[in-house]
Order: C-alpha cells, then sequence, then structure tokens
C-alpha cells in the first residue's frame, strides 16, 4: 500500500471516536501571532500572555507542534500541552491555529504517527474547548525527488482531515510556483493543485526572490501568484521566521497592507515570545516590553480583526490585464508583470491551463513572446494616476456590496508626497483613513477626484468608504 494511501486510513481510524468542533460563523478574519506550545506550562505567565494578546487586537493563536516533538512524546507531553493551550485560548478569547510540520523524505513512519497523533489530539481538545479554527499543514521547500511526494503527502492529508469536518490551511515555507518560474526553476510541486485541496491556502512572506527584480516588485509577483493559485479560495499571509532582529514596523505595514490588497484573508504574525534556550526573535523584548514591530501588527490587527463584516467580503477589484505562465517559462511572463506593475497597472497572472476559460474576463491578456503596448495598456486601463511621485509607488482597490477601499502602498526608502487622479466614477465624497479613523476629502478635477499624500517611508494608506455615500 502506497503512503499516502496508508497515510488516509491511519487518519480515518485514528480519529474516527471524535467530532471536529463546530465551525466558527462567519465573518471572520483570522489575524495571529505565534505562540509555542511549551509556553503554557507557566500556566500564569501563558494566561497574562493570551489575555494581552487579545487585549492587542489579535483574535487567534498559532501553535506549531514540531514533527520531531510530537513524535517523541506521543500520548504524554506533547497532547497536554496542545490541551492546555485549546483551554486557555479559550478563556482568553481566542481562537487556535494548530499547526503541523508534514513534510519528510526519509522519516515516512513519523510522518504518518505524528499526523494520527495530531488529528486525534486536536479533534480531541477542539471538541472539548471550542477553540480550534483550524489545523494548519506546513512543508519545507520541496526539492528533487521529494518535491510531488510532499505535494501528494499534502493533498491526502489535507482530504482526510476535511472529510472529518476540520478546516485546513497549508502553507508553504518556500517560493510560490509562479516565482519559482519567474527564476527559470522546475518543480513538481503544482501550487494550484495543493490550494484545491484546502480550505485556505497560505504564503509565507516575504519571499526569497531570485528574480533579479527590486523588492516591490518581487513582493507583488510572489502575492499575485498566491492569488493565482488559490484560484476561487481564499488565502493567508504568514510571516516568515527569522533568527535575525526583524525589519522595522514600517516595511511590516507595506507587507502585510500588500497581501491584504491582493485579497489576503488572515494574516500570521511572528514569535510572541521565544522560550528560554531557543533562538529566534519575539514580538515581546527580553524585559517584557512590546516591540516597535509588535505596536505595529497590533495596529492592523485592531483594524482588521475588529472588523471581520468589513474586511471578510472584500475582494480585489478584477484586474483588465492578466499575463500567462505555465511549465517552460523562461521568466518573460515576470519581465511583463514588472513594466505593468512599474506603471501601477494591477495584473493578475493566469496559469495556462485555466487560460482559455478565463480569457473572457479581461480586456488584454499577454501570452508568448511579443512585447507588450505596456504605455498604451497604461493610458487605456489606468484607474488611478499618480503624479510626483519619485519612488515605486501603487494602488490597489478592494470592493464588497457595500464598502470601497483604497488602498496605496509606498515601497520607496524615502518620503514622497504624491497627487492620486482617479477615474471620474470614483465616489467624491468623505472617507476614512482606516488606521487613524480621520475623515478624508476627495476634490473634484477635470479628470475626476484628486487626492494628495504625504508619505513616510515604506508607508501605507488604506482609506474606505461606503458606496451608498456620495
Amino acid at each position: 500500500m502506497r503512503a499516502v494511501e496508508a497515510l488516509g486510513l491511519l487518519l480515518l481510524a485514528g480519529a474516527a471516536s471524535w467530532q471536529a468542533p463546530a465551525r466558527i460563523a462567519e465573518p471572520f478574519v483570522p489575524v495571529a501571532v505565534t505562540y509555542r506550545p511549551e509556553l503554557v506550562r507557566d500556566r500564569e505567565r501563558a494566561q497574562a500572555d493570551l489575555e494581552a494578546i487579545r487585549t492587542l487586537g489579535f483574535n487567534t493563536i498559532r501553535v506549531p507542534i514540531a514533527r520531531a516533538t510530537a513524535g517523541a512524546a506521543a500520548g504524554n507531553q506533547s497532547v497536554e500541552d496542545v490541551d492546555r493551550v485549546l483551554d486557555s485560548a479559550s478563556r482568553s478569547g481566542l481562537k487556535v491555529i494548530l499547526q503541523l510540520d508534514a513534510s519528510s523524505c526519509r522519516d515516512t513512519g513519523a510522518v504518518l504517527a505524528d499526523a494520527a497523533l495530531f488529528a486525534t489530539a486536536t479533534t480531541e481538545g477542539g471538541a472539548r474547548h471550542g477553540s480550534l479554527y483550524a489545523l494548519a499543514l506546513e512543508n519545507s521547500p520541496p526539492t528533487g525527488t521529494c518535491s510531488p511526494f510532499i505535494g501528494d503527502r499534502l493533498t491526502q492529508l489535507a482530504r482526510a482531515l476535511r472529510a472529518k469536518g476540520h478546516r485546513i490551511i497549508a502553507t508553504w515555507t518556500a517560493e510560490p510556483a509562479v516565482l519559482r518560474l519567474a527564476a527559470g526553476e522546475a518543480s513538481g510541486h503544482d501550487d494550484r493543485a495543493v490550494a484545491a485541496s484546502v480550505d485556505l491556502y497560505g504564503v509565507v512572506v516575504p519571499p526569497v526572490s531570485r528574480t533579479g527584480f527590486p523588492d516591490a516588485v518581487a513582493l507583488g509577483l510572489a502575492l499575485d501568484g498566491v492569488r493565482s493559485a488559490a484560484r476561487d479560495k481564499t488565502w493567508m499571509m504568514v510571516e516568515a521566521p527569522s533568527s535575525q532582529p526583524p525589519a522595522a514596523a514600517s516595511p511590516l505595514r507595506v507587507t502585510v497592507w500588500s497581501a491584504v490588497s491582493r485579497g489576503a484573508r488572515g494574516l500570521i504574525f511572528g514569535e510572541w515570545r521565544v522560550p528560554d534556550g531557543h533562538s529566534g526573535t519575539s514580538l515581546v523584548e527580553p524585559d517584557g516590553t512590546l516591540s516597535v514591530r509588535a505596536r505595529a501588527a497590533a495596529g492592523i490587527a485592531r483594524v482588521i480583526a475588529r472588523n471581520p463584516a468589513l474586511f471578510a467580503p472584500l475582494r480585489p477589484r478584477p484586474a483588465k490585464i492578466a499575463v500567462a505562465y505555465g511549465p517552460g517559462a523562461t521568466g518573460e511572463f515576470a519581465d511583463r508583470y514588472r513594466r505593468l506593475f512599474e506603471r501601477n497597472l494591477p495584473t493578475d497572472l493566469v496559469h495556462a491551463e485555466d487560460l482559455e476559460a478565463a480569457a473572457s474576463r479581461y480586456s488584454m491578456v499577454l501570452t508568448g513572446s511579443a512585447p507588450a503596448d505596456v504605455a498604451a495598456a497604461a493610458k487605456r486601463f489606468s484607474e488611478v494616476r499618480i503624479a510626483n511621485a519619485s519612488g515605486p509607488l501603487e494602488t490597489r482597490f478592494l470592493e464588497s456590496s457595500d464598502v470601497l477601499m483604497f488602498i496605496a502602498l509606498n515601497h520607496a526608502d524615502e518620503p514622497q508626497r504624491v497627487t492620486f487622479t482617479f477615474s471620474p466614477d470614483t465616489q467624491e465624497a468623505i472617507w476614512q483613513n482606516m488606521e487613524t479613523g480621520t475623515a478624508v476629502n476627495f476634490v473634484a478635477g477635470p479628470d475626476g477626484p484628486r487626492y494628495s499624500y504625504s508619505f513616510a517611508a515604506k508607508d501605507a494608506l488604506v482609506l474606505m468608504i461606503r458606496k451608498d455615500i456620495r
């Protein structure tokens, strides 16, 4: 019997006596920090931590279950830690994403045993405490002959757990396939196939890019690639772990709002606290105070997690331009994406297999090696014109049936004051700055409403208006 078939049977048998907890009534947008399970052994400090996390505006914690830890502690300490986390989170009003490392080429038996333990422990604890939001399956970068097997295993594992009623998130610590293709790499892993088997698709950012493009373009290409892989699924942004001091708060805001502008409906930030004896960086300083980065993350959490009815239904405004990609690409499609990005033209990435079905949605689809007439496209399809920009700056619209949201991102390392000119059908009434709560007035102009704004370096602007306000 193949390992992936055995995995499905083992999961279904191991968790047969338990039922998954009831799913959360929507709308709900998870905004989490990472909290290691061993931290709950100090119950008093853990409860204080979780209450602080909730007070700051986060609504979820991600709890990573290491493969080695779970396998070595089957039936005792790791299960107790999971149970304590679920109980403590429930009492603090937080939901829990339990994450298991599902990758291993050499130790298949351990992966299968861990999966059975994981399914049984989480369904039991989740049903008892009611705090379990989702099971997250994480994979290390797929390489060589291991790549198709890991992707196949992840798909089978996700299907088996979803059959038990769990919400499943798949997160990848590697670049999305679209970025690997941009770098001219072949891979046996297909992000689209994995995304089809899960509830939410997660990507670790910032990506490690080998395209040679500026950071802003590489980030946009990666996030739009994830959106392409997820297709009709929502997706999550996962902050990359690091043993180095993390970037300052400003780049964090640009990265997070870049993801939200492209449809991310879940955010997972880094470690809240690193246990003694472990390496890594955390949101809480050694003296117990919050880092600047933690305060920035909390500010974003308060905006999104406390307004789920507003954010949950928002979707990126449909792009008018698409760039096709697929196996065997040499990076030409990525260069087209770069040129469109530099003209502030929102662009979809469409896999070659989906192109025929999707082509009717776009006014322009770029394929093959013919150069795109970017200047003509900018004149024809631009919804926002930007004057006086001295560095990379992009804009995106999100909308639901009730709300229109405008996100502008200054990717430059220096401040810049710019003037936006919107299409004539854009509302001129009072908009609201979502981060500051202040009112914003657009000014009527001959070519459409205008608004001038002074960006700090690596800055974001998030405005919203209800569609019934004129």
